[in-house]
């Protein structure tokens, strides 16, 4: 695979996080995110196989597959959760609040996604498992089939 630049992953990331920002702002700053893709590959979290790039600025090789592109952007969605603490703050124009709940279920469901991706799929490249993201093209086969089923990525 060849070197990508952690700005290709800002919009995997912004989607797991819900950052769909207004007028080009976003809540998450592009520096936080590639600093949570960092620290996944640096800390070890990530999948197999991606190197951090000396520049610090992308990966070589970036992820070799769609489950490892999975494993590397919802690991850091969850290190960028699960960094927040549940605050709210009022003053008399604004009243601005953090709700538990809501945080804590995003969290659980990023684990279960993580945890789905690691049992079902293959985000290392081993060969093990079978593909957890990705998609199947099979229209005429749902309709009849006729030929073996083709996956695209």
């Amino acid at each position: 695979m060849a070197e990508m630049l952690l700005a290709t992953f800002h919009g995997n990331l912004r989607t797991a996080l819900a950052d769909q920002g207004s007028g080009g702002v976003y809540a998450w700053k592009d520096e936080v995110l590639d600093g949570a893709l960092l620290s996944v590959m640096q800390m070890g979290l990530g999948p197999a196989g991606v190197v951090v790039n000396d520049d610090e600025d992308g990966f070589d090789p970036g992820p070799a597959s769609a489950d490892a592109r999975g494993l590397l952007v919802l690991q850091a969605a969850l290190l960028l959760m699960g960094g927040q603490l549940p605050v709210g703050f009022k003053t008399r124009a604004l009243s601005v609040m953090i709700r538990e709940t809501e945080r804590m279920e995003t969290i659980a469901h990023l684990r279960r996604l993580i945890q789905r991706l690691e049992q079902n799929g293959d985000p290392h490249g081993t060969g093990t498992g079978g593909a957890c993201f990705g998609v199947w093209q099979d229209l005429e086969n749902e309709l009849w089939r006729r030929t073996e089923v083709v996956r695209t990525t």
